[in-house]
């Protein structure tokens, strides 16, 4: 634990540009894939195949190194910017355009959930990979991951205690109190972890957004 409440040290992020390919090689081969139009929002589904990765996007948002800048509804091009290169995209025949009132509302509200969570679930995948290999070579992060694993199980333990006694005793009075010091520690691991993957090269600034917000998540449910 010591070595985990270390004074942060910054290091500046390490970014890389890919320099054998431009903006507008890496703009040519996006495909926009869908366009769903919600209550207040309207998401763009976009497609890389090089990378094989499909994600949402919203205008004025940046992922993955590609800005949404304006769209025309009434020719159904989006105009998309990596750099100081622009394009405009004009939907694959995979999807149709679903518009606020129509009928298809539902079913693109349903599809932009799925494909969200779907996106959310594989971008997870990507980031525990790169932590795990992250652990390997580098000894803050492998201790990191130690610490999160014996707080899982000190969570567990908890829980079954608190299951098996009477929530009017002192006993389940004391096993409250460590749940306290549990969830205070648990949100110092939480700031030290994010902390650690924003100033790491093998990450991110989209992975340290990403694990901040699951980290939120978690300190809310064990909050209450």
């Amino acid at each position: 634990m010591a070595a985990v409440l270390a004074p942060l040290i910054a290091a500046p992020l390490l970014w890389a540009e890919d320099e054998a390919e431009t903006g507008s090689e890496y703009l040519e081969r996006i495909e926009l894939r869908s366009v769903a139009s919600l209550p207040g929002i309207t998401l763009f589904s976009l497609h890389d195949p090089e990378n094989d990765a499909t994600f949402w996007i919203e205008i004025g948002e940046t992922r993955n190194d590609l800005a949404a800048v304006s769209f025309d509804s009434e020719s159904g091009l989006l105009t998309v910017r990596h750099g100081e290169s622009e394009r405009e995209i004009g939907l694959t025949n995979r999807r149709v355009i679903f518009a606020e009132g129509d009928d298809g509302e539902e079913l693109s509200r349903r599809e932009a959930r799925r494909e969200a969570l779907e996106q959310r679930r594989e971008e997870w995948r990507e980031f525990r990979e790169r932590w795990e290999a992250a652990a390997e070579e580098d000894d803050d992060i492998r201790e990191i991951s130690n610490h999160f694993e014996e707080l899982r199980g000190e969570w567990r333990d908890l829980r079954r205690d608190m299951r098996d006694v009477d929530r009017d005793s002192d006993e389940f009075e004391a096993l409250r109190d460590r749940g306290r010091q549990l969830r205070d520690e648990q949100r110092l691991l939480n700031r030290y972890a994010s902390q650690t993957i924003a100033n790491h090269p093998d990450f991110t600034e989209e992975d340290a957004e990403r694990a901040n917000r699951v980290m939120q998540g978690i300190n809310r449910r064990r909050g209450r």
